[in-house]
């Protein structure tokens, strides 16, 4: 079984991650920059917040390496705001998931308990066929 690149937009934008990676680790940083930023938008877009989130870590890591080169603090800051409004947005996610499956997980065993006790009457009335 294989995933096809190009039906897999995951796929497609983590190994964009990737090729980022690479490219910086050849001193190619212009092109890292510029696939770094276009993984972050259409992630964006997609609604891929994990994704977004690994993909501009990565953009600040580079940054970092680099020594901060013609970026401002005030530029600096606003990606560092970008990447704390996406880990809300993940944390919120993770959190509205976790109550919809603990109401679903309660709703099954409320169910599941009722109808063993209807079950457990039947068998002491007798009228189990």
């Amino acid at each position: 079984m294989s995933l096809r690149p190009v039906k897999d937009i995951t796929y497609s934008l983590l190994n964009d991650i990737g090729k980022a990676r690479m490219f910086f680790e050849r001193s190619l940083f212009e092109e890292s920059f510029e696939l770094t930023a276009s993984v972050i938008e259409k992630a964006r877009r997609l609604g891929l917040n994990e994704i977004v989130l690994m993909a501009q870590k990565l953009e600040l890591e580079f940054f970092l390496s680099l020594d901060f080169p013609g970026i401002s603090e005030r530029e600096l800051f606003e990606k560092h705001t970008l990447q704390r409004k996406t880990l809300k947005s993940i944390s919120l996610i993770t959190e509205h998931a976790h109550r919809f499956h603990s109401h679903i997980g309660a709703a099954e065993y409320h169910a599941r308990s009722c109808n063993e006790r209807i079950l457990q009457f039947q068998c002491r009335v007798g009228k189990i066929i």
